[in-house]
């Protein structure tokens, strides 16, 4: 059996779908809660509010007490002006399968149908809630089509659902953490007025990581690989022969990366050495995917390629990758794209936690 989200939204509370301004974008990963909300300007769209907290406990610790969730959204919309309880959320990325099918609808077939049996035919049987994005075809006259596949067990997305509301949220909507990154990556080539066609974005996540190519508006590919913050850090923690909280203390110290123009000091050189097979596994993974992205484009490559996620947090990551890769790496700074009330230090803090949530809260948004 498979429901849409939004469907299945509804049929869990009939309340939850609303009306009206900006929802909030809500993002849970991890043991880290990050929201963001929209505002427009006279100038243009901005930023009304974004924060990003750790709640001291992994999410779905607290799926028996949304009470524990509500007192941490509490205390982030007083400190930082949040307004309103709609939100647009997304399913957890470890309860989620994204994958990509091949369909062809028959005549008086829509695409949603075509789809859905595809993809009944993959998940067999099972209980399911799907949605799907169809990806952009190079060629409009051929019949056979791709599409990205977001799904998740019933029982999951109910409980989740269930948290959010039972935290006195009110959820417009779920999405998938891939689609709301597209929509920053839209946005950044729009800010800088530059002809961007198509990007590489690589979010890395607290269990793993997504590849994601968007072309143009749309997205093309979005592949879940095993790189991960954890994997760095558990790397780290063995080889260093330290716990992994000291480890995480340890790249905060010193970051990804020396200084720009600066030489690599012992500790960026045997971090180097550490995370090798990592970063050769990542390489390799990121050439398969831009091989199938060039595939479907006639050998275009990509105009840009971004990092995104916790990790990008750390001094020097851009640096890091782009060296790691052999390829330009920048940031996916979604606080350099839109005006905002923050202090220099206070988004430089927060950018690499509330892509996500700011994408969320951009769903919908016009001007696009």
């Amino acid at each position: 059996m498979m429901l849409s989200m939004r469907r299945l939204i509804e049929q869990v509370s009939p309340g939850l779908i609303g009306n009206g301004g900006y929802p909030i974008g809500l993002h849970l990963a991890g043991e880290r809660l990050s929201a963001a909300q929209m505002r427009r300007m006279p100038a243009g769209l901005a930023v009304h509010a974004a924060g990003s907290l750790e709640l001291g406990c992994p999410w779905h610790a607290m799926l028996g007490e949304p009470r524990r969730l509500n007192h941490a959204l509490r205390e982030l919309w007083a400190s930082e002006g949040f307004s309103g309880r709609e939100v647009v959320a997304c399913m957890p990325h470890e309860q989620l399968k994204v994958f990509t099918v091949d369909y062809t609808a028959t005549q008086g077939q829509t695409d949603a149908e075509a789809i859905a049996n595809e993809v009944r035919d993959r998940l067999k049987g099972k209980r399911m809630v799907v949605d799907f994005v169809p990806v952009r075809q190079p060629n409009q006259e051929e019949r056979v089509k791709e599409a990205v596949v977001a799904a998740a067990a019933h029982e999951d997305v109910t409980a989740f659902l269930g948290l959010l509301d039972g935290a006195g949220l009110n959820v417009r909507a779920l999405d998938i953490a891939g689609m709301a990154l597209r929509r920053i990556v839209a946005w950044a080539g729009k800010s800088s007025d530059e002809a961007m066609q198509n990007a590489l974005l690589i979010n890395i996540g607290a269990a793993s990581s997504n590849l994601t190519v968007v072309w143009g508006r749309r997205l093309m590919v979005d592949r879940a690989v095993e790189f991960s913050e954890q994997r760095v850090f558990s790397r780290m923690a063995k080889l260093l022969d330290m716990p992994e909280p000291a480890a995480k203390r340890l790249l905060a110290e010193h970051g990804l990366a020396p200084a720009h123009g600066s030489k690599p000091g012992q500790f960026h050189s045997v971090l180097r050495e550490i995370l090798g097979p990592e970063l050769l596994a990542l390489k390799t993974e990121i050439g398969k995917t831009l091989d199938y992205a060039a595939s479907k484009t006639r050998g275009s490559g990509v105009d840009r390629i971004f990092l995104a996620g916790g990790i990008a947090g750390y001094a020097g990551s851009a640096q890091f990758f782009g060296e790691a890769l052999a390829k330009p790496v920048e940031l996916l700074d979604p606080l350099a794209i839109f005006p905002h009330r923050l202090t220099a230090p206070q988004a430089a803090e927060l950018s690499p936690h509330c892509g996500v949530a700011v994408g969320l809260a951009l769903r919908g948004v016009p001007e696009l």
